[in-house]
């Protein structure tokens, strides 16, 4: 997910098949779509788009951030 390597290359690190590689990342992804409503929120109003983005001063503009990354959203 992070990577450029294939299935085969995480495969032979890890020593498993590549369809043991897919079928891994596929529970990995089912779990983390399954769990997004409870670590992803969206601001509900424009008062509370302003309180979050005090939290980000030194980025004008920026309401969230993801695993540290920030993201850019017009509005």
């Amino acid at each position: 997910m992070a990577t450029q390597d294939t299935l085969l290359s995480i495969g032979t690190r890890f020593k498993v098949s590549p369809t043991t590689v897919m079928s891994i990342t596929n529970k990995v992804l089912y779990f983390m779509l399954k769990l997004k409503s409870a670590y992803i929120k969206f601001p509900k109003n424009e008062a509370e788009m302003r309180d979050i983005s005090e939290g980000f001063k030194k980025y004008p503009g920026v309401i969230r951030a993801v695993d540290g990354t920030h993201i850019f959203e017009k509005g």
